[in-house]
């Protein structure tokens, strides 16, 4: 049945890792509020000293957060069979986790862009990714509880 409560939290899920697409992930200001460096799932923008910008291509993360949201919404469909949707979402952490191990290194390796008067701000797309983590494994724990469920029915029977 569609109308289940781990439905909602695979629903959050795909919303989370859409909404990653188009939110920043974070930015690197110097102590006057200049913009160092920018980031967002689909291209890095550093600026040099004179201003000028220069960008590395990340569309990668992009097209993680897409195969997440897919996934998430395959495994919403997939609702006949429980254990396919556990596959499925175990599949998901994976590609979630690279989401986040990929912004986490790049926030490491950017972080000490000018100096020690710069200052880091994370923007809500760093958060992102870790809410889909929780709702991911919140829907694999009602998963489960019903797949219990089921198979306590059946032994009754």
């Amino acid at each position: 049945m569609i109308q289940r409560v781990q439905t909602i939290f695979l629903f959050v899920l795909v919303v989370c890792m859409i909404s990653t697409i188009f939110v920043p992930t974070w930015v690197r200001l110097s102590g006057e509020a200049d913009v160092l460096a920018q980031m967002d799932t689909y291209e890095l923008i550093t600026y040099n000293e004179t201003g000028e910008p220069s960008t590395t291509n990340v569309i990668y993360l992009t097209v993680l957060s897409v195969l997440s949201a897919l996934l998430g919404l395959a495994s919403i469909f997939s609702y006949k069979n429980r254990m396919t949707q556990v596959k499925l979402n175990m599949v998901n952490i994976l590609l979630i986790g690279a989401v986040i191990i990929i912004n986490a290194y790049f926030f490491a390796t950017y972080q000490t862009l000018g100096g020690e008067a710069g200052k880091s701000q994370f923007s809500f797309g760093f958060f992102l990714p870790f809410v889909a983590l929780l709702m991911n494994n919140m829907a694999n724990r009602f998963i489960k509880r019903d797949e219990q469920l089921v198979k306590s029915v059946d032994r009754l029977r």
